[in-house]
């Protein structure tokens, strides 16, 4: 198996990166906080996020930078070293939107 990319879409990162280096999931480590963005104020965090994505999905831009994720590659996992509340906020809405 070749080395993996380095840059992944945000969809990428829930399907390509687990495909392509054959990983079951992620592990968010004990010594990370826990999930703590809100979602119960006009100024919370995961409004801010779902904002910036439908207002690019709007205006038709081709990427939405979201940030770096930085994940330590395991055996059988990706480690979450930073970017742990936007990756769980992401995967909270994906898994809304394809839940049986």
């Amino acid at each position: 198996m070749g080395k993996p990319k380095t840059i992944y879409s945000t969809k990428g990162i829930f399907t390509k990166l687990l495909e392509e280096t054959e990983k079951d999931c992620f592990l968010i480590p004990a010594y990370q906080r826990g999930y703590k963005w809100r979602s119960d104020k006009s100024d919370s965090q995961v409004k801010t996020l779902l904002t910036d994505l439908y207002r690019a999905y709007k205006i038709s831009l081709e990427r939405y930078y979201l940030q770096f994720i930085t994940l330590k590659d395991s055996e059988d996992y990706f480690e979450v070293i930073d970017g742990q509340q936007r990756l769980t906020t992401l995967t909270i809405l994906f898994s809304s939107f394809f839940q049986n």
